[in-house]
């Protein structure tokens, strides 16, 4: 996230809550003379706007941080008793997860070979890892490790997370990301990176996602009601969850290989597949 817009839209919704106290309630000029009343009706006005749950939430939390910070720097112009309550936050309905499905799938294996070399090894190795965006782009040479067996495992940061993270893969995606790393060396001595710009950086996440919008667009792969599909590169990080719910994998072992820190962040990929439901339920 860049800090300069982050804090440009902090400071974007503050202002419309103080020119919504110098519209209903211009007797309020100092921040300590805040009430539940002023409050309440803030939170009537953003109910009545009809935008969604989230965005509602992000403007309490803008508020209840303001009011939080002011009172640990122990400001004079501070509400003397807690303005926001935990019941302000409105529920947000369960994301489902946006899995990409295997009719789109196909259609984007069978046209990899046009696109450019690069990006056709990140996706193979994005829909067999499902790791972030952020993760594929930062993959450094040296990612991949060889066990006594023979077996092959990726090494990744976990930039959420902030740790490093190991999962088994493919000898064949094991071997695409070989003569990558041997390309990179040749081309980019001086990058530590598997995909690197000309200047060295990690390829910018904007690029990787072009570039599968424009197959998309160019060898026309559509979704099932004939639309042009638009990837996202999250839902490859769904889809791999998804799919391995889906054959029946044990989902503290799905938590482990997507490393996740709890249950909950696993159990919103555990969408069931209409297919494996009837067969499941012809076998009941």
């Amino acid at each position: 996230m860049d800090s300069f817009s982050y804090v440009s839209d902090i400071a974007q919704r503050l202002k419309e809550f103080f020119n919504f106290l110098d519209m209903k309630f211009k007797q309020v000029q100092r921040v300590h003379q805040l009430t539940r009343v002023e409050i309440e009706a803030y939170l009537s006005e953003l109910n009545m706007m009809g935008i969604k749950p989230s965005t509602i939430t992000g403007r309490i939390s803008i508020l209840e941080g303001l009011f939080s910070t002011l009172l640990r720097l122990e400001w004079d112009d501070v509400p003397s008793k807690i303005l926001i309550y935990s019941e302000d936050y409105p529920k947000i309905p369960r994301a489902k997860p946006r899995f990409i499905d295997e009719f789109v799938l196909e259609q984007l294996n069978s046209h990899l070979d046009k696109l450019p070399e690069y990006i056709a090894t990140m996706t193979m190795i994005v829909q067999e890892c499902g790791m972030r965006i952020s993760e594929l782009c930062t993959l450094k040479k040296g990612c991949l490790l060889e066990d006594k067996d023979g077996d092959f495992f990726l090494k990744y940061y976990q930039w959420k997370m902030k740790k490093e993270h190991i999962v088994p893969i493919s000898k064949e995606v094991a071997l695409l990301i070989k003569v990558r790393e041997d390309k990179v060396s040749e081309e980019f001595p001086d990058s530590e990176y598997l995909f690197p710009r000309k200047d060295g950086s990690p390829l910018k996440q904007e690029t990787f996602r072009g570039e599968l919008n424009k197959l998309a667009y160019e060898q026309n792969i559509v979704d099932k009601s004939g639309e042009i599909y638009r990837f996202h590169a999250h839902a490859f990080r769904h889809t791999v969850g998804t799919r391995m719910i889906n054959n029946g994998m044990p989902q503290h072992i799905v938590q482990k290989f997507l490393g996740h820190e709890s249950p909950e962040m696993t159990s919103r990929y555990a969408h069931i597949f209409d297919e494996t439901l009837k067969n499941e339920f012809t076998k009941f």
